[in-house]
C-alpha cells in the first residue's frame, strides 16, 4: 500500500479541509517528514488515521479496545464528555459544520483505492458512521468495506503496530511477551489455515447430519455440535485468560523480587557503608594517636613551636647578631688587648725578616701597638647593634632553630588537624546512617510497594484459581457433549460417505501438519529477523539472544544466556525492540504497509537515532514521521536527507484547534 493523499476534515485539532499530498512513489525516497511542535496536531493526525481503519464502534455499540482509554462509549468518544473533548473539532462542532471525515487515497496491488470514514447527523442522538472503500472499479460499504480493508490494506488489530506515537510504542513493547499470537498469525497469513480447518470440520458434520434418519436426531446433533463450538470458544478464551494470569503472576513475582532486591541492597549498602565508616574511624583514631605521640617527642627539642611569627623574628635577630658589632664585643676586645699586643710583639720578634730590619723599622712596631690601643675607641665611635640576647644564649638558640628546621613538627601538627576534621565528618555520617530520613523513606516506600505487589499476587492467584475451576467445569461439559455427539454418530450409517469422510479427515491432518510446520518455520525466521533488526538498531546492547515459544511469546536473553524481563528494560530499549518486531513482521508478511509514526526518537540517544533513521526509516517502505525540531534536528536531518521525499510543517493558532499542514523547506522548519 502507498498513500498518495490524506484529507482530514474537522476532526480533532484539524479545522476545515486539510489535505496532505504525498504524490507518486519516488524510488529510493520513502521518507515524509511532517514537523510540528508538541500540542500542535501530531497526535490528532495519528488518531485520525487510526480511526479511519478501526472506526469508533458506533455500529457495534461498544468502543474498540484501542480507544477505551478515551471514553466509555462510542457516542462519548465521538462527541466528548466532561473528561474528553471527542473526535469532532470543537470549533467546527460549535459552528454547526456538516462535514466530519478522513480520507486515504493511494495505490495497493497495482490498483487505486479511496478509503473514507465520515460521521453524519452529529447534532442528533442518532449519529451515523459511514465507511466507504473504493478499490479499482469496485465500491464497498460499511461492514463489507471493513472486511475488505482488513484483507487488502491493514488488519484492524494490527493498526497500533503501524500507526503509533512514541508513548504508545512503549506501551505496546511492554506487552510483547504475551497476547501476540493472534496478531502475528494474522499478519503472517496463518489465519486462513484455521478457516480451512473449520470448513473441513463443518463439512464433515454436515455429511454426517445428512445421513441421520429423522429430524429429531438431526436437530439434536446440530444443537450439540453448536454447544460444543460455544464451549470450545469459551475454553479457548479461558485458556487464554489462564495463560495471561499466569504471565501476569510471573511478571508480578519478578517485580516483587526486583523490589526485594532493591530493598535488601539499600539495607546492605547502608550496613556496608557503616562498616566501612567504623573501619575508617578506628584507623583514623589510631593514626591520630600516633601523631600525638610523635608531637610530644618533637616538642622536647623545639621552643615556641606553636608561634611561627616568633620563630621567624628570632631567626632574624640571630642573623642580625651574626652580621653586626655589639658593645659586648668592644669590652671583650679591651680585655684581650694587652694579650693581643704581647702576642703581636712576640710574633714580630720571632720573625727572621723582622729581626733583620728591626733597627731600621722600630717605629713600625710602635705604630702597630698604638693602632691596637686606639682600636676599641674607634669601634666605640661606630653604631652598635643592641640585643637582649647574649652571645651565649644566641648560640643555644641558633642550635635550637636548626633542630626546629630539621623536624617534621609542622607536618605532625597539620596531620593532627586534618585527622580531627576527618574524624568529625566520619562520626557525623555514622550518625546520619542511624537516622537517615531519605534512606528510611526510600526503604518504607519499597516495603509499601512490596506489600502492594504481594497483595496483587494474592488477588491474581485467586482469579487464576477461579479460572482454572471454570476451565475444569467447562471441560467436563465438553466431554459430556462429545459423548452425546459420539452416541448420535453411532446411529449413522456412514457407508455411503466413508470415502468422503476419509478424504476430509486426511485433508484435515495434512492441513494441521502443514500449519504446524509453517508456524515452526515462521517462528524461527521471525526470531532471526527480530534479533538481526534489534542488533542493527542497538548494536551495543546487552541482549544477545531471544526465544519465541509456540504462543509467540517473546523472551529476551543477555550475554550470559539469562532471561531478561522486557519490563525492566529502559523506555528506549523497549521502543527499539518494538520497532525491530514491526520491521521483522513487515518483511515476513511481504506486505507493504506504510508506517505513520509520531516519532519515538525523543527517548533515544543520538547514536541510536542515526541507526533508526539510516536503517529502519530508510527501507523501501513509505514512512510518514511526525517529529519535533529537537527529535530530528540538523544532525538527524543530514542522516535522513538522502531518503526524504517531502517535508511538511504543522501550524496552529493559540486555541490549538486550527491545525494546518503545509509543504515546507528545511530552512523554514529548523
Amino acid at each position: 500500500m502507498f498513500i498518495e493523499k490524506i484529507t482530514i476534515c474537522n476532526l480533532f485539532a484539524y479545522y476545515g479541509k486539510v489535505e496532505v499530498e504525498f504524490g507518486r512513489k519516488i524510488e529510493g525516497k520513502n521518507l515524509y517528514c511532517i514537523y510540528g511542535n508538541n500540542g500542535y496536531g501530531k497526535t490528532s493526525f495519528i488518531n485520525a488515521c487510526k480511526i479511519l481503519f478501526i472506526g469508533t464502534g458506533l455500529k457495534e455499540t461498544h468502543i474498540p479496545e484501542n480507544f477505551k482509554h478515551f471514553a466509555s462509549t462510542p457516542t462519548k468518544f465521538i462527541k466528548g464528555d466532561a473528561n474528553y473533548s471527542g473526535i469532532l473539532n470543537s470549533n467546527a462542532y460549535h459552528e454547526a459544520k456538516e462535514e466530519f471525515y478522513i480520507i486515504f487515497e493511494g495505490n495497493v496491488q497495482g490498483k487505486q483505492f479511496i478509503l473514507k470514514r465520515a460521521w453524519e447527523h452529529v447534532y442528533t442522538p442518532q449519529i451515523n458512521e459511514i465507511l466507504e472503500f473504493s478499490f479499482g472499479d469496485e465500491i464497498y460499504h460499511d461492514t463489507e468495506a471493513q472486511e475488505k480493508i482488513n484483507i487488502l490494506l491493514l488488519p484492524t488489530n494490527f493498526v497500533d503496530f503501524f500507526f503509533f506515537n512514541g508513548e504508545e510504542i512503549g506501551e505496546i513493547s511492554e506487552n510483547l511477551r504475551k497476547g501476540l499470537k493472534d496478531k502475528i498469525e494474522e499478519i503472517l497469513k496463518i489465519k486462513p489455515l484455521d478457516i480451512i480447518l473449520n470448513e473441513i470440520k463443518k463439512y464433515i458434520r454436515e455429511l454426517k447430519e445428512q445421513q441421520m434418519k429423522d429430524n429429531k436426531t438431526q436437530e439434536d446433533y446440530r444443537f450439540n455440535n453448536k454447544e460444543l463450538e460455544n464451549i470450545k470458544e469459551r475454553l479457548e478464551s479461558q485458556q487464554k485468560s489462564i495463560k495471561d494470569l499466569e504471565s501476569d503472576r510471573e511478571d508480578n513475582q519478578s517485580q516483587i523480587q526486583t523490589k526485594i532486591a532493591q530493598r535488601d541492597k539499600l539495607i546492605a549498602d547502608t550496613a556496608e557503608e557503616r562498616k566501612a565508616l567504623y573501619a575508617q574511624r578506628n584507623s583514623s583514631e589510631e593514626e591520630l594517636q600516633g601523631y600525638k605521640n610523635k608531637l610530644e617527642d618533637s616538642l622536647k627539642s623545639v621552643i615556641f613551636a606553636g608561634n611561627q611569627e616568633l620563630i621567624n623574628r628570632l631567626g632574624q635577630e640571630l642573623k642580625a647578631l651574626q652580621t653586626h658589632s655589639r658593645k659586648e664585643d668592644i669590652n671583650t676586645l679591651n680585655r684581650l688587648l694587652p694579650e693581643l699586643k704581647q702576642i703581636a710583639q712576640e710574633s714580630l720578634q720571632q720573625d727572621l725578616t723582622y729581626q733583620k730590619i728591626q733597627r731600621e723599622f722600630e717605629e713600625i712596631g710602635e705604630i702597630f701597638a698604638n693602632a691596637l690601643e686606639k682600636m676599641p675607641k674607634v669601634l666605640e665611635g661606630k653604631n652598635f647593634y643592641h640585643s637582649h640576647i647574649t652571645t651565649t644564649n644566641a648560640l643555644v638558640l641558633e642550635k635550637a632553630l636548626i633542630r626546629l628546621e630539621n623536624t617534621d613538627l609542622y607536618y605532625t601538627i597539620f596531620s593532627i588537624k586534618e585527622l580531627k576534621s576527618h574524624l568529625k565528618e566520619i562520626k557525623a555520617r555514622i550518625d546520619e546512617l542511624q537516622v537517615d530520613e531519605y534512606t528510611q523513606n526510600k526503604r518504607e516506600g519499597l516495603e509499601e510497594d512490596i506489600k502492594d505487589l504481594q497483595a496483587q499476587q494474592s488477588s491474581l492467584g485467586e482469579k487464576l484459581a477461579r479460572e482454572i475451576e471454570e476451565f475444569k467445569r467447562f471441560s467436563l461439559q465438553k466431554e459430556e457433549i462429545e459423548r452425546k455427539i459420539w452416541n448420535l454418530e453411532q446411529q449413522i450409517n456412514t457407508t455411503r460417505i466413508d470415502n468422503k469422510l476419509h478424504i476430509l479427515e486426511e485433508l484435515e491432518k495434512s492441513v494441521n501438519s502443514y500449519k504446524t510446520k509453517l508456524i515452526d518455520k515462521l517462528r524461527a525466521e521471525l526470531k532471526e529477523r527480530i534479533l538481526d533488526k534489534y542488533k542493527i538498531l542497538l548494536p551495543n546492547d546487552n541482549i544477545q539472544d531471544l526465544e519465541i515459544n509456540e504462543e509467540f511469546e517473546i523472551h529476551l536473553k543477555d550475554t550470559r544466556e539469562k532471561l531478561v524481563i522486557i519490563e525492566s528494560q529502559s523506555s528506549g530499549q523497549k521502543q527499539i525492540l518494538a520497532i525491530a518486531i514491526f520491521w521483522a513482521l513487515s518483511e515476513l508478511s511481504n506486505s507493504q504497509i506504510p508506517l505513520i509514526i509520531d516519532t519515538p526518537l525523543g527517548r533515544i540517544d543520538s547514536t541510536n537515532r542515526r541507526h533508526i533513521i539510516q536503517n529502519y526509516y530508510a527501507q523501501n517502505l513509505q514512512t510518514i514521521i511526525l517529529p519535533t525540531d529537537s527529535e530530528i534536528s540538523q544532525r538527524e536531518y543530514q542522516y535522513a536527507k538522502p531518503y526524504i521525499a517531502r517535508l511538511y510543517k504543522i501550524d496552529n493558532n493559540a486555541d490549538r484547534s486550527h491545525a494546518t499542514i503545509n509543504n515546507a523547506t528545511i530552512d523554514e522548519i529548523l
